[in-house]
């Protein structure tokens, strides 16, 4: 490819390249493609009281592990769920959701495949409000692995 000779003609592929960009954040801000990491994610664990805890089950021969735990911030009041020990296969679109209160609720995108995670939340509700936590696949439209708390 010969290089332009002025910067008119530059702007056709530089516009493409533009338009490129704009539809891959598009695809991201929608949960369409996921930006975790396959590097993993070591995030420590914040200063609170655990609420509950639950140990992952997969289904439909999703590979998913791990534990998950609710932990409300010391001084603060928020609540975190926290992924540790944690791993999942990588594709796009995966989301972490919680039930609370007999709802199910978009929690966020995954932030990494494997590893430790915290997702500030900004559900309230006591330890027995919150139920169960869920991986689910936009893409695929299905639930890869829950994790029901203890009653």
């Amino acid at each position: 490819m010969n290089a332009p000779t002025n910067w008119r003609s530059a702007l056709p592929p530089l516009m493409k390249l533009a338009g490129v960009i704009g539809f891959a954040a598009g695809l991201v801000s929608c949960g369409l493609v996921g930006i975790g990491s396959g590097s993993g994610s070591d995030e420590s664990a914040p200063q609170g009281t655990i609420l509950r805890t639950g140990t992952f089950s997969s289904f439909g021969g999703h590979a998913v592990e791990g534990l998950v735990e609710v932990i409300v911030t010391s001084g603060g009041g928020i609540n975190v769920l926290r992924l540790e020990s944690f791993s999942s296969p990588s594709v796009a679109g995966l989301q972490l959701r919680a039930t609370v209160n007999g709802t199910d609720t978009f929690i966020g995108n995954l932030k990494s495949y494997s590893g430790n995670s915290n997702y500030y939340s900004s559900l309230s509700g006591s330890s027995n409000s919150w139920t169960s936590v869920s991986i689910y696949s936009t893409s695929e439209d299905e639930v890869y692995a829950t994790a029901v708390f203890d009653q």
